[in-house]
């Protein structure tokens, strides 16, 4: 896994790249890229990010920065959840809790509404997605990344995803998060580590 200054020195110029910003580097795919790097960068990763949109606006380019974990807070904060479910945590198994906030917070009907939302309020060229670990096991991003299609078409996409993406010979791509977890699924996104313009 390269460092994360190798990972900045080598997605900043693909990122700017009017291919990229145009989404024909996609082809006729979804323009949706992921940035695998070490969990244990984490620190780091959050500074390159922060890094990254300094660098993109000041070349005019603007960049919505959705953090995946504040949206689902927000999410049960909405709907009167958070309270209840922090109130009531040790009353029910961890299985029961984690089938009760998945089902609260449902990617179809909770979570693509909530970034719709999010980019209906900040005209954007570019939409970071990160704290996809910080969800696990409650937000997966294979089922995310199969449902935000619907949300997402019109911009490039990066999900910054703590573990590796890696072609698997015979099941396509695979997610495997903290290099741990192995996602279910075929996932039609780019490896951005990958890319070149």
């Amino acid at each position: 896994m390269p460092s994360i200054p190798e990972i900045f020195q080598h997605i900043l110029p693909v990122l700017q790249h009017p291919n990229f910003l145009n989404r024909s580097l996609a082809g006729a795919e979804m323009p949706f890229y992921i940035c695998p790097y070490d969990i244990a960068k984490q620190t780091e990763m959050e500074g390159m990010i922060r890094n990254l949109i300094t660098q993109l606006t000041a070349k005019s380019i603007s960049v919505l920065e959705i953090n995946l974990f504040d949206l689902i807070l927000d999410c049960m904060r909405k709907n009167d959840d958070l309270d209840w479910e922090i109130e009531h945590e040790g009353e029910c198994s961890q299985e029961d809790m984690l089938s009760e906030l998945q089902g609260i917070l449902d990617v179809e009907t909770e979570i693509i509404p909530a970034i719709r939302e999010r980019r209906g309020a900040f005209p954007h060229q570019i939409l970071f997605l990160a704290g996809i670990g910080a969800c696990f096991p409650i937000l997966r991003a294979h089922v995310l990344l199969n449902n935000l299609f619907v949300a997402v078409s019109d911009v490039p996409l990066v999900l910054f995803f703590p573990g590796e993406y890696c072609q698997v010979p015979g099941s396509g791509a695979t997610l495997e998060l903290f290099g741990r977890f192995r996602g279910d699924g075929y996932y039609r996104a780019f490896n951005l580590l990958e890319t070149r313009v």
